[in-house]
């Protein structure tokens, strides 16, 4: 038996070897997926990191085409503001030719193609302006749908940078998770070798043991301990063969007690039958009684009828008394039959523990048999 323990403790060492091999592979699985998770991490940081220096520059580009565009629209305002200006004092001149139209006559200036020209050279003036104008609302116009378009692509990459950020959050997360989990390897991969030693230190043990001293009393105690437990097996063999006895012993005693119990609840029910039926003609006898003291003259014409009515009712009187007698002899039969019971079962409570349950189940039988009696004894005194 010595030998067989060293024979399990080798192949439970072995297992165990085998074991913490295959995690010694998980582990270098587990860092080489570490390492190209690292690797990984790396290439998206520095991409990461060159698409936040090119988003940084485009960034810079647009707030210096915003500041460039924005400068050109000061340009550009302050042009229309002067040419605003000029427009204004031409309108002043205009209305001083209108003046000086009404307060001097054609002879003051000589002829009639000099009021002219002054009249046309203000009103090209203000149409030139006019159109400058326009074109320079139109570029401002579309100075303006170019920056809402900039500030579109903006938004656009600082939704990118959000998204890459998101994903270097997801690889560290991944990366702690594993590097728990090499963890976790590592402390199992401890406690593994930790048991192989302990088992290789049993084994060394159990061969020094076995060097230095003699094994007949070990295989003396182990005789012995195994006669020890054959014993008690058998005997616990016997005890559960005589408990299972008296289980199927009490079951069947307890299938009797139900049927008598079933018959006596039909009796029972018999009696309350033939109580009503007694009780249905004393209902009607009173009646008749009554009818009699209420009409003489109909007791006289109906009295033979009476006498009739009463011979019949003796002979089922007889009859019920008759059926009386015999429901109690089967009561008393019934009685004597759980008396011996009663007195089996107590006898077999000192046994088991299981008894218990049949007593009570007797006792309730005992309280329905007392009940049973105590209706005859009532039905009788009715009678």
């Amino acid at each position: 038996e010595v030998t067989e323990k060293l024979e399990e403790l080798k192949d439970e060492n072995d297992e165990l070897k085998s074991k913490n091999l295959a995690l010694i592979d998980d582990i270098e699985n587990l860092k080489l997926d570490k390492h190209r998770l690292k690797n990984e991490l790396e290439k998206n940081e520095e991409l990461h990191a060159d698409e936040l220096v090119g988003y940084q520059h485009l960034l810079a580009e647009e707030q210096n085409k915003k500041h460039q565009i924005n400068m050109e629209l000061l340009k550009t305002i302050e042009e229309l503001t002067s040419k605003a200006s000029e427009q204004q004092h031409l309108m002043s001149g205009i209305q001083e030719n209108k003046e000086l139209e009404v307060t001097c006559s054609f002879s003051d200036f000589g002829s009639e193609n000099f009021t002219s020209c002054l009249n046309n050279q203000p009103r090209d003036n203000i149409k030139t302006l006019e159109i400058d104008l326009e074109n320079e609302l139109k570029k401002t116009s579309e100075y303006q749908i170019n920056i809402q378009n900039k500030d579109a692509e903006i938004e656009h990459l600082n939704n990118l940078k959000k998204i890459q950020e998101v994903k270097i959050a997801d690889y560290k997360h991944r990366i702690q998770l594993e590097w728990n989990k090499n963890t976790e390897l590592e402390l199992n991969l401890s406690k593994l070798e930790n048991h192989i030693k302990e088992l290789e230190n049993k084994i060394e043990m159990f061969k020094a043991k076995e060097l230095h001293q003699a094994n007949d009393n070990l295989v003396e105690k182990l005789e012995n301990d195994l006669v020890k437990v054959l014993d008690t097996n058998e005997m616990l063999d016997k005890e559960l063969t005589r408990i299972l006895d008296i289980k199927e012993e009490t079951d069947q005693h307890l299938i009797e007690a139900y049927k008598k119990i079933a018959e006596l609840e039909t009796h029972k029910n018999q009696i309350s039958l033939l109580l009503e039926q007694l009780e249905s003609k004393n209902q009607m006898i009173e009646a008749f009684k009554h009818q009699l003291d209420n009409a003489e003259s109909v007791i006289k014409d109906q009295q033979v009828r009476a006498d009739e009515d009463k011979q019949l009712f003796e002979l089922q009187l007889l009859d019920l008394q008759k059926k009386l007698k015999e429901s109690k002899q089967k009561y008393q039969e019934i009685i004597n039959d759980f008396e011996i019971m009663k007195n089996y079962v107590i006898k077999k409570e000192k046994r088991t523990e299981g008894i218990q349950l049949i007593s009570e189940k007797n006792d309730n039988l005992e309280l329905k048999l007392i009940s049973a009696e105590k209706t005859a004894i009532e039905w009788q005194k009715k009678i």
